[in-house]
């Protein structure tokens, strides 16, 4: 008897004990807190450009304060079965026409992560650039742009032309951004921050995948799909048939991250490949799928850092376009160095673009270099300054050739807050 209760005891501690790590471990999950991210930016900006009467710095000041933030909304959780679930809404910090930036949610595991909702395609999260002194101005895909294209009138526009021009020249078929050259953008982008579902694996001896589905290039933050305003019917499924609109697009992308030796070493290719919406033909260019893809490295050792890349753009146009934008495919070459110490960061980066515009035989073309330098004040507040030097060439014509093209200098320094 004494053997048999000694024995149910022991049974009794050992089921109590496996009863409290279970009751443990059932509720270790909690209700997703938000947390505030983010960042500003602010710079004082002098320029030296073409001003004379009828060139791009006419009609334009000299000096400039310029600024750009934005708060993020994030938070996770982590299940009782190792899932994590996060959240991320960014909102601008000043008053835009794009209030909310980027607006997703993600799942992750020891599979990887998946990300659903308002933000950028797998070849854009794993691009690889050269190394950046400031990417607000010399990243692929800069925040702001000092240099001026087609030249303004005293009434805000450019002589000649349809209302709301004014400034870079460039793509003539993107009509809702003033047709602004996007010549200094050098990464895989067809679809920016619209709806999509992204995927990216796990690393593998340094390796990483990606790949990413947008059904709907319009259909960004609300602009589309089943959106129901109080009161009202839902908009329903956006339309299917938008001229120069690319959609169920498909992006992939291979990055590399490993230390070799003494030798950080960064690499990446990525791809999108959209699908054209509605007729071929317009006016006398034709479109058509629309494919882009860039690759890029980036090595480091003892606080120096070198790389550089290539990128591609056809633009969607067809090969048997007639019209100014004709071929319209774009390829830019890009390099760059940066040596760090400590707190400080200094460096300098060079890039080439040429966007063609066969048959008229004037492409557009750009030539900048950046010289700079950052230094760290503290955790997330730095100090940043540099001179780029551009010569700009948007002539579509000899008629117009001293009008849209721009060479100078401009000066910046300024701070940038993350936080």
């Amino acid at each position: 008897m004494k053997k048999l209760l000694l024995a149910t005891t022991a049974l009794a501690g050992v089921a109590l004990m496996a009863g409290g790590a279970s009751a443990q471990t059932t509720s270790a999950s909690e209700p997703i807190k938000l947390t505030l991210g983010g960042y500003f930016s602010m710079y004082g900006a002098a320029g030296l450009q073409e001003d004379d009467p009828g060139q791009p710095g006419s009609h334009r000041h000299n000096f400039d304060l310029t600024r750009e933030s934005e708060i993020h909304f994030k938070g996770e959780t982590r299940l009782d079965n190792g899932l994590i679930i996060g959240v991320q809404v960014e909102l601008e910090g000043e008053t835009s026409a794009d209030q909310i930036d980027e607006s997703y949610i993600w799942f992750q595991g020891d599979w990887g992560r998946v990300y659903l909702g308002s933000t950028n395609s797998a070849a854009y999260k794993l691009a690889v650039g050269y190394p950046t002194v400031d990417s607000n101005f010399d990243g692929q895909q800069p925040a702001f742009r000092q240099w001026s294209g087609a030249p303004v009138s005293a009434a805000g526009v450019t002589p000649g032309a349809p209302p709301n021009v004014g400034g870079p020249v460039g793509d003539a078929r993107l009509v809702s951004s003033s047709f602004a050259s996007t010549i200094d953008v050098w990464v895989a982008d067809i679809t920016d921050d619209a709806e999509k579902v992204t995927y990216l694996s796990p690393r593998f001896a340094g390796f990483r995948f990606g790949v990413s589905y947008t059904p709907d290039n319009t259909d960004q933050e609300g602009l589309g799909g089943s959106v129901a305003p109080r009161g009202g019917a839902t908009s329903g499924f956006s339309a299917s048939n938008n001229p120069t609109t690319w959609s169920n697009d498909v992006a992939g992308a291979l990055n590399y991250e490993n230390k070799l030796g003494p030798v950080d070493l960064q690499a990446a290719i990525g791809v999108e490949h959209g699908f054209l919406e509605g007729n071929k033909i317009v006016g006398a260019t034709t479109f058509d799928d629309r494919t882009t893809w860039q690759a890029g490295v980036d090595a480091g050792f003892a606080g120096f850092h070198l790389g550089g890349g290539y990128y591609e753009d056809d633009n969607g146009i067809d090969a048997t376009s007639t019209g100014a934008d004709a071929s319209g495919k774009q390829r830019t070459f890009a390099a760059g160095a940066s040596y760090s110490l400590g707190p400080l960061t200094v460096g300098t980066s060079w890039l080439h673009a040429r966007r063609s515009r066969d048959p008229i035989g004037f492409d557009e073309k750009l030539d900048r270099i950046l010289v700079g330098g950052r230094y760290a004040l503290g955790p997330g507040v730095d100090l940043r300054s540099s001179v780029t030097y551009f010569d700009y060439k948007g002539a579509l014509s000899t008629a117009t050739e001293r009008a849209n093209n721009n060479n100078g200098w401009i000066f910046l320094l300024g701070t940038v807050l993350t936080f």
